[in-house]
């Protein structure tokens, strides 16, 4: 019974704890718990020699032990370690990713503030081109060429004075001769003449190579100012002339009966119908009503 109960105890001994017994020397194998004492009734040859045995051997023995139990505890440790990190919940796992779902949510309350400041930028900008509208539009009515253009249009849109101009300005070349070649000077050296433009001149030599001249008359010039500031009576008299010499080159080119031909004769009935002196009070009442001159 007695020994039985021996082997049962040496399976119960851990691999670590034997291990080390027999890296030790293999000298003691008994497991701890059983005494010299009852070793002794195997014979009285061993009870012999374990009484020759000096002190040293049981510290040995005793280190060893200590020795055993540290490796045992490591290897539980580990063990314990290993069959923690499998008992972790799946849902435990899961939580990682759940917190990196909030991040966009940030990114878009971000987004959301950088575009109020872009909102007022707009707000900025269209304000601003409001305001530079309403300076050149003022800067216009104040005077200078800005108040030309504007002119014209007012007086093209509300008299009949403008549309009079106006059909001056598209057959001009038939009643007046501009510039007078009597009145331009010769051409300069290191220039040539720019066909079609009596009186400009481009360089072609030298160190200025395409600079232009221009020297003709702009005080005679056929514009919109210089035939505003002459009364209707004279532009009517220019216009009929006009019609007159504009029809002779159109009959000799095409003939007579054209289309263009009774438009021409439509236009000329219409100017010789007209009260000048009406048509002058009615283009200084346009002018003063925006505010403009000539």
């Amino acid at each position: 019974a007695y020994s039985s109960s021996s082997e049962e105890e040496q399976e119960d001994l851990p691999l670590a704890q034997l291990g080390q017994m027999v890296n030790a020397g293999g000298k003691h194998l008994r497991p701890p718990g059983i005494s010299s004492g009852e070793e002794s009734s195997g014979g009285e040859e061993n009870q012999e020699e374990e009484e020759s045995e000096p002190e040293s051997e049981e510290a040995d023995d005793s280190d060893g032990d200590f020795e055993a139990d540290d490796s045992d505890e490591e290897e539980m440790d580990g063990g314990a370690d290993s069959d923690s990190s499998e008992d972790v919940p799946l849902a435990s796992l899961k939580s990682p990713k759940a917190g990196k779902k909030k991040a966009p949510a940030v990114k878009k309350k971000t987004a959301a503030k950088a575009k109020k400041p872009t909102d007022s930028a707009k707000k900025k900008k269209a304000s601003s081109t409001t305001t530079k509208k309403t300076n050149s539009s003022s800067k216009s009515s104040g005077g200078g060429s800005g108040d030309l253009l504007l002119a014209s249009a007012e007086l093209y849109l509300k008299c009949d004075k403008g549309k009079l101009i106006q059909s001056v300005l598209c057959r001009w070349w038939y009643v007046a001769a501009w510039p007078d070649p009597q009145s331009l000077p010769p051409c300069p050296s290191g220039y040539d003449a720019l066909d079609g433009f009596p009186g400009v001149y481009v360089c072609t030599k030298g160190s200025e190579v395409g600079k232009i001249v221009d020297y003709r008359d702009k005080e005679t010039c056929p514009s919109f100012t210089n035939y505003a500031k002459r009364s209707s009576e004279d532009l009517v008299e220019m216009l009929c002339q006009a019609i007159n010499t504009q029809r002779e080159q159109l009959i000799k080119a095409e003939g007579s009966g054209t289309e263009t031909e009774r438009d021409l004769d439509k236009l000329q009935s219409w100017a010789q119908g007209l009260n000048t002196a009406k048509l002058d009070r009615d283009a200084d009442k346009v002018l003063r009503a925006a505010k403009l001159t000539l």
